[in-house]
């Protein structure tokens, strides 16, 4: 996908663009796992980690803030865990969301907050464009989470749709072409009104 979208900024150039440096604490770390980014993060006394993209962490990690982490994951859960969701759920046929949740040890297996559903009405027919889509629900959810967090000092929760399992994919090389496949099949399938005859 990174030729479909502008470059984006790297977080070396994030933090040098911080205006007010004094109020945001910055680190690069090789590794969130790492013994060193667990003390950084424990002597910060930190409330709540937001994770995104950042892939397995440990368990030490969790432990490392008081409400323990939170993440996005963009797929439905349970019926879509583990990599590439958004184009398992569209060549599955299955409702692409982001799926908010406490993390846990198992992979995209904690206690869910909230989920929220992709309007293919309004996100455009691309598969790039639904990735955004995807993003930009888990941008608000990140946002309710913290502000929940601000107002009440508790994380919400809300029940899982189902008990059944999903399953958990792993990375396939294949599952992006398969999804854009989809897409345009979607695409084959719509018919336009014939313009009327003018008498």
């Amino acid at each position: 996908m990174a030729s479909a979208y502008p470059a984006l900024p790297s977080v070396a150039s994030l933090i040098a663009r911080d205006d007010d440096r004094s109020a945001v604490v910055h680190a690069q770390v090789k590794s969130v796992n790492s013994a060193a980014c667990c003390d950084l993060m424990r002597s910060l006394q930190l409330e709540i980690l937001i994770l995104g993209g950042i892939g397995i962490v440990k368990d030490a990690v969790l432990d490392c803030a008081r409400h323990g982490a939170v993440n996005c994951h963009p797929g439905l859960l349970p019926w879509i865990q583990g990599s590439l969701p958004v184009a398992q759920s569209l060549v599955r046929g299955i409702p692409i969301a982001s799926s908010c949740h406490r993390v846990s040890s198992d992979l995209d297996k904690g206690p869910l907050i909230d989920i929220s559903y992709v309007d293919r009405a309004r996100s455009g027919d691309r598969f790039e464009d639904i990735i955004l889509a995807v993003c930009r629900l888990a941008a608000r959810q990140a946002h309710s989470v913290l502000c929940s967090l601000a107002l009440t000092d508790k994380v919400p929760s809300c029940a899982p749709l189902s008990l059944d399992e999903g399953e958990c994919f792993t990375w396939d090389d294949d599952i992006e072409a398969a999804a854009k496949r989809v897409l345009l099949e979607e695409d084959a399938k719509i018919v336009l009104p014939r313009p009327g005859r003018r008498g």
